[in-house]
């Protein structure tokens, strides 16, 4: 699925089956370090998968590694001797009906305990291709798609497009447990950074079948995204865009 989170803040544009997803901001004046993530280890992890309403994920496939097991019915897993590096593990979760959910983290040599919220798809407004449509939530966050969409084999989309949405505070008190990965991140330079939010926005697309789509090539998105208004005297004028990719766990300028 491809996702935008964003605006250090995490703006997120999720636009179904690309590697990227969550598009964010960084605040530029974040100082730039050097992340060591060590040798190959081993390690065993234990954790809870939730969705946002606090219930159990049943059913939810979580990798880490090569490793794979499924929650069961009070959304529990354990897995074993996965394969990490020493100073940074990966756990991804992901279930039909939901935002793909992950977190990062620094592995210790006991049992690991991770906990991941995952967010359920649901269809905030449908719109039709080859018109200019807006799509907004109530607290002004909003999304302008100029009509052109593709499939996922990059195929022109024709028919009814539906939009999920999900505005992701910067002070919501599950934050680290919804956003996917962690802070880490790459500039486009390839220096390390440590990133600071103001937010997130989850949008994904699909077809009247199901299909996932996404923007179609050459087209764009505007997004604009409500900043809480504690935070509007702190934030900087501009701030650059990172998606998430899902298969380092390392937001990306």
């Amino acid at each position: 699925m491809t996702k935008i989170y964003s605006l250090f803040f995490i703006l997120a544009l999720l636009v179904s089956c690309k590697s990227d997803s969550f598009i964010e901001l960084d605040n530029p004046e974040n100082p730039a370090i050097d992340f060591n993530f060590g040798n190959n280890a081993q390690r065993n992890f234990h954790g809870i998968v939730l969705s946002t309403d606090g219930s159990p994920v049943s059913g939810a496939s979580v990798t880490i590694g090569s490793a794979t097991a499924q929650t069961n019915f009070k959304g529990m897993f354990v897995i074993k001797n996965a394969d990490v590096k020493e100073n940074f593990a990966y756990v991804k979760a992901t279930k039909a009906g939901f935002v793909n959910g992950s977190r990062t983290m620094v592995p210790t040599n006991g049992s690991n305990r991770i906990k991941i919220m995952m967010i359920p798809v649901t269809n905030t407004s449908t719109i039709s291709s080859g018109t200019t449509s807006t799509v907004s939530l109530p607290n002004g966050t909003k999304v302008k798609f100029d009509g052109s969409f593709k499939d996922g084999n990059g195929n022109a989309y024709t028919g009814n497009v539906n939009v999920a949405m999900f505005h992701l505070k910067p002070s919501d008190q599950y934050l680290n447990e919804l956003m996917p990965g962690s802070f880490l991140a790459n500039n486009s330079n390839g220096n390390s950074r440590i990133m600071e939010t103001y937010g997130m926005l989850h949008v994904q697309l699909t077809g009247a079948s199901g299909q996932n789509l996404q923007i179609a090539n050459g087209h764009t998105a505007e997004m604009t995204v409500a900043i809480d208004a504690t935070q509007m005297t702190t934030s900087p004028a501009t701030i650059p865009l990172w998606s998430f990719n899902e298969t380092t766990g390392i937001w990306q300028e």
